[in-house]
């Protein structure tokens, strides 16, 4: 119950980012920016004082689903996108790509979900620090013969922290690789869209990235190669937006990507 606390506070974002002249997916790329925030500032200000521990971390994303439920019901006037969502209307060949990515990712989440991090990189780097950090209820540094686990970009391995510390096991450990896979396959789809593209050529956009050999193999693991792709894909079509001038564009989208971009560089 506890380990959807993070993802029910995503989808609210959501729902509060939604505007009526955005898709679905670009609302999606929007709260994905705000929710890295949480869990990066979470992070920091506990183990200032040596409490990231469970009742901590969920007690603050309680509070965070609290406050933006409040937002949404006080401010939000589109509370009812979910009811108003329609099915595009696709062609025969668009469907079968459609449905072919689907099983490709939906393959790769059970992967995910079966099978714990079990490469090389997760136990000697990735998981190997999240389990220090959880230790020692911080994230300041430890003794340890492998530096990297001190001095490479966190970000990612913030994300699986919380997922551990809520679930109480490395079962959704995976999932932060996987869903940055659906999430490039989204971003990217988006920019073929801003380039001219109909919808045969978003989806077919989609599929290239769901189908990159390495992508598959990633995605079902603790690497932070996709988590950056992700990142970068939300850079690139927030940034076409903001150089196409459209109305009320923000730059917030571009300033919050490079800084997520940056937190997680792969190693």
């Amino acid at each position: 119950m506890f380990t959807l606390e993070p993802l029910l506070s995503l989808l609210l974002l959501c729902l509060i980012l939604h505007k009526e002249n955005h898709c679905l997916r670009h609302s999606v790329l929007s709260a994905a920016l705000v929710w890295a925030v949480l869990p990066v500032a979470m992070t920091e200000v506990l183990s200032l004082f040596r409490s990231l521990t469970f009742s901590w971390v969920s007690g603050l994303w309680g509070t965070v689903i609290l406050i933006l439920c409040f937002i949404s019901l006080r401010f939000n006037k589109h509370a009812a996108v979910i009811g108003r969502l329609r099915v595009a209307k696709t062609s025969l060949m668009s469907g079968l790509l459609l449905l072919w990515m689907f099983l490709i990712v939906a393959t790769v989440g059970l992967i995910a979900w079966v099978a714990p991090p079990n490469t090389t990189d997760s136990m000697t780097y990735h998981m190997s620090r999240v389990a220090h950090w959880i230790q020692n209820q911080s994230v300041s540094h430890y003794p340890t013969n492998i530096l990297r686990q001190l001095y490479l970009t966190p970000g990612s391995e913030f994300i699986i922290t919380h997922f551990q510390i809520l679930s109480g096991g490395d079962r959704l450990a995976n999932f932060v690789q996987w869903f940055s896979m659906v999430g490039s396959a989204c971003g990217v789809s988006l920019i073929a869209k801003q380039l001219g593209a109909a919808a045969r050529g978003q989806v077919l956009a989609g599929v290239v990235v769901t189908t990159v050999p390495m992508g598959i193999l990633q995605a079902s693991s603790t690497q932070n190669d996709y988590v950056v792709s992700f990142w970068l894909t939300c850079f690139v079509y927030f940034l076409i937006l903001l150089k196409s001038k459209e109305v009320g564009q923000p730059i917030w989208p571009c300033s919050l990507a490079v800084g997520s971009d940056v937190w997680v560089l792969p190693s």
